[in-house]
């Protein structure tokens, strides 16, 4: 992507860069555009970055007209043998019959099942803030997201404004190592909701060679803003590994853990390349329908 930058700036690039045009940072780490050399730091890159018992039977209600069994079909005067006159103890004297108890599977169900659980609510975030940057590379200085973002404009196919370049080695700015930061301002959480899931998605550019067999690693990124990004680039831990391939006016999404979302706070968010087959993301120029987006599922 962007080869007809190459020839457009051949004049502006020095023949012995060419060795160091294939150089590339290979980690998310902060760089400075003070800085002359592949910036280092020591920042530590985590790899790591979704059957019930039946009721006793009625032992006050009436009898059944079955007695016990007899070889008679007279039933025998209970008195006859004892001169007892039997006592009413109120119990039916058919209990000990064995008779299985009334059926109650087919009642109402009780309160003890509980109420339904209660319906999601689903929050969509626009970003505040999605943009590129170049970094430093040897003698080439770091460019902010003014130049990054113009560069990318100028030689996307689709001439399209809005677009954020995502590459190990654009060739178009002498090799310089390309990233995407995203910014999003999160809301307070909705009274006694959890959030339970976070979904982060950015639509890839429209022309025809906007996208890979990549969309880049999810990093959780230090704190920046539209100015610090004009002279530093943060680095980050990583968050969520690259999701899937970059399909040209299709979004790529991330998962992101609910646990590295704060309610009420910004969310800072970087996007590392995988290779030199470069991506480009509509960023924050676009219309806002375009703009990246975070999907929050609360329970």
């Amino acid at each position: 992507m962007l080869r007809p930058l190459a020839r457009a700036l051949s004049v502006l690039l020095a023949a012995p860069l060419a060795a160091a045009c294939t150089q590339s940072n290979p980690l998310f780490i902060a760089t400075s555009g003070a800085d002359t050399t592949t910036a280092a730091s020591t920042l530590d890159i985590t790899t790591d970055a979704p059957g019930s018992s039946a009721p006793d039977p009625d032992t006050g209600s009436e009898g059944s007209s079955a007695g016990a069994p007899t070889t008679s079909d007279i039933e025998p005067d209970p008195t006859a043998t004892t001169g007892i006159d039997p006592i009413d103890t109120g119990i039916d004297s058919d209990a000990s019959t064995g008779e299985p108890p009334p059926d109650t599977s087919t009642g109402d169900i009780g309160p003890s099942t509980g109420d339904p659980p209660p319906e999601p609510v689903v929050e969509i975030v626009f970003a505040s803030l999605a943009t590129c940057v170049l970094l430093n590379l040897n003698f080439l200085g770091y460019l902010g997201p003014i130049e990054c973002e113009t560069l990318t404009e100028k030689y996307d196919q689709a001439a399209e404004i809005g677009v954020m370049i995502l590459d190990k080695s654009v060739l178009a700015a002498g090799g310089r190592e390309s990233r995407v930061y995203i910014r999003f301002e999160i809301p307070a959480a909705p009274a006694d909701k959890v959030l339970t899931s976070a979904t982060l998605s950015v639509e890839v550019s429209g022309s025809p060679d906007a996208g890979a067999a990549w969309s880049g690693d999810l990093y959780l990124s230090q704190p920046f803003d539209a100015n610090s990004l004009k002279t530093f680039a943060p680095g980050g831990d990583l968050m969520t590994p690259d999701p899937s391939p970059a399909i040209p006016g299709q979004a790529s999404s991330w998962q992101i853990p609910v646990e590295a979302i704060g309610s009420a706070q910004p969310l800072y968010l970087g996007i590392g390349a995988l290779s030199s087959d470069a991506v480009a993301f509509r960023s924050t120029g676009a219309s806002a329908d375009l703009h990246p987006r975070l999907t929050l599922t609360y329970q």
